[in-house]
């Protein structure tokens, strides 16, 4: 006879059953478990440059899971320590949501004076930075989504915050640029440019080196290219005069890629001198710089230049969209709200100009995505979504197998044969479920050893 308590047994069969049976009253997990490479800021980071961490997805990317709002999200994702920040959409209340990155989990939302639109937010330090529609820019704290500051600083504010070195650099518009103490949100310094009061929804400076770089269309500077004392605010000069765009420049290796009214620019940072120029069209969005190649969206196509010369390279048609690209490992991602046979996000291999996939899924998307962990992260119609390896994809379960649960387990059993610490938990679910198990040695007061598989795996 087997001396093993009966409840003890059922624990373990439990256990078991619990670490593989999907939970149908929330988010399942996915598969993709690496670590995510942190992108705390709009494009990447403060220099803006569109290169992401990590590595791209492996094989054909599906769909993992989706965060669902009431109107389209606009808002890219800031992604750290393994949580994904963004903004709702336009008509979905005003909040500032924070879930799983590797399941789409809600972990909290956090409710904004107004509503979000454009402003993708900036995690540094624990602290989340956003602004909204009636002016203000808030701080609130990343864990538990509690407000620590939010300040008013006018205009709808569109832009996507710069955090570097205890200081926040966000514009609303073309209208002044605020540096703000991070810890307070009191106000450092600003600089006005002159502006009329519109927005847009890629005018994010990068800071780099000390210097913030800026583009502005007003009175005093025409359509300039600015750098800015970041400690100071004081005006350092202004780079190419004219027929530069209002969309955010990359700022690497001392050079300023910017689109144009025309094309595309290459501004040394230094002197302010153009090293070339690439007349592709009116450029649209902030340009995505790395592998060589500086890849950028006209209002219709996607285009990409060599780095060095400026020399058209390829050319790719999306249809149109706001979506600034991302550059991760070989391959480009944009998104598109073009006819519906071109609406979704687009990987594109970035040495020849050939689609690799177009996940239709995201339907109309402005906000450029998120590529880390070998995941991809995108906000579109609908809500955030993410993308991953099929193998990463949740289990389906089978529709034939039965229900098992709500599950009850002890401890053990005690004296009267009575169970000990009973616990139900978790509840029916369906799923495929093979249990094998062996004995042996085992016999009454003696120690006893016992073998599960699950699936004919070891557990």
């Amino acid at each position: 006879m087997l001396s093993t308590p009966v409840g003890v047994l059922l624990a373990m069969i439990v256990v078991s059953l619990l670490a593989i049976a999907p939970d149908s009253g929330g988010a399942q997990t996915p598969g993709v478990q690496q670590t995510a490479g942190d992108v705390p800021m709009f494009r990447g980071d403060a220099a803006r440059t569109g290169e992401m961490p990590g590595r791209e997805v492996a094989g054909e990317p599906v769909l993992l899971w989706q965060v669902e709002t009431a109107s389209p999200a606009m808002s890219t994702p800031a992604i750290v320590d393994g949580v994904a920040y963004f903004g709702d959409g336009l008509l979905s209340g005003g909040g500032l949501r924070a879930v799983d990155f590797a399941t789409g989990q809600e972990l909290w939302v956090a409710t904004l004076p107004g509503q979000p639109f454009g402003s993708s937010p900036a995690v540094v330090d624990g602290v989340v930075y956003i602004g909204d529609l009636e002016g203000n820019v808030m701080a609130v704290d990343a864990v538990t989504g509690q407000e620590a500051w939010s300040v008013v600083i006018g205009g709808d504010v569109t832009s996507s915050p710069a955090v570097v070195d205890g200081t926040v650099y966000i514009r609303y518009g073309e209208d002044p640029l605020h540096a703000l103490d991070a810890a307070t949100g009191t106000e450092r310094w600003t600089f006005a440019t002159g502006g009329d009061g519109g927005y847009t929804l890629d005018t994010a400076p990068p800071v780099v080196d000390g210097v913030v770089y800026m583009t502005t269309i007003d009175t005093d500077h025409a359509d300039s290219l600015l750098a800015i004392d970041a400690q100071t605010g004081e005006e350092l000069m202004v780079l190419r005069a004219g027929h530069i765009g209002l969309f955010t420049p990359a700022v690497v290796d001392g050079v300023i890629c910017v689109a144009g009214n025309s094309g595309l620019l290459a501004i040394d940072a230094a002197s302010g001198e153009l090293i070339w120029s690439a007349l592709i069209g009116e450029g649209f969005s902030a340009p995505a710089v790395g592998e060589g190649m500086v890849v950028v969206h006209t209002r219709t196509t996607l285009v990409s230049v060599d780095a060095m010369s400026g020399e058209e390279l390829w050319r790719y048609a999306t249809g149109g969209s706001w979506s600034s690209p991302t550059l991760v490992d070989g391959v480009v991602h944009v998104g598109s709200n073009g006819v519906a046979a071109q609406m979704g996000l687009h990987l594109i291999d970035a040495q020849t100009g050939e689609q690799i996939a177009q996940l239709k899924e995201v339907g109309t998307m402005n906000a450029p995505p998120v590529v880390t962990g070998g995941g991809v992260y995108a906000a579109g119609d609908g809500g955030l979504f993410a993308f991953g390896p099929a193998s990463a994809a949740p289990a389906t379960p089978n529709a034939s197998s039965p229900a098992i649960g709500p599950f009850v387990f002890t401890t053990g059993i005690d004296q009267n044969n009575q169970p000990v610490d009973e616990v139900t938990s978790h509840p029916t679910v369906t799923a495929a479920i093979s249990v094998v198990y062996d004995f042996a040695g085992v016999t009454n007061g003696a120690d006893w050893r016992m073998v599960w598989t699950v699936d004919g795996e070891v557990i």
